[in-house]
């Protein structure tokens, strides 16, 4: 599931944390995390992957999640929680998606949210704009000023 996503954008793998790990504490990345170990604690990260053999005991907080492992605790993310097969969600969890596939386990309350609207800058609604007293130029000119942003 992972390489899917990675193809579609979401980055490469940054944080491997294997199988025979056990971290107690916090874990915080502006990256791609995948978690095979044992975690007490939190993690925050871009994007969670909670592999097959990877249990956390503690609250995750991502823009997307998944989860193929078990967790006790609360998950938030900001678009996606996925809980595959193997997965085993104990504790709530804040999204805007949320999927539990068949064979799944999840106990606890979600909490759906709308996903977060970008506002666009003033520049690019400038074409509803009236001109003002105080330019002379036409709106047709301010329509070729816009910014493009790359995320």
């Amino acid at each position: 599931m992972a390489s899917k996503r990675q193809q579609q954008g979401q980055g490469s793998l940054e944080t491997l944390i294997g199988q025979d790990s056990l971290i107690r504490g916090e874990i915080i990345s502006k990256g791609v995390v995948r978690l095979d170990g044992s975690l007490e604690g939190s993690i925050q990260a871009d994007y969670l992957i909670l592999g097959k053999t990877g249990s956390v005991k503690g609250d995750m907080s991502a823009r997307e999640i998944v989860v193929d492992g078990t967790v006790e605790g609360d998950l938030t993310a900001e678009e996606l929680v996925e809980i595959n097969p193997d997965g085993a969600v104990e504790g709530n969890i804040r999204t805007a998606k949320l999927i539990v596939t068949e064979g799944a386990f999840f106990s606890g309350t979600s909490f759906m949210e709308r996903p977060r609207k970008v506002e666009k800058p003033e520049e690019e609604n400038l074409e509803t704009a009236e001109p003002s007293e105080e330019t002379a130029e036409p709106v047709e000119e301010k329509k070729k000023l816009k910014r493009i942003f790359i995320f």
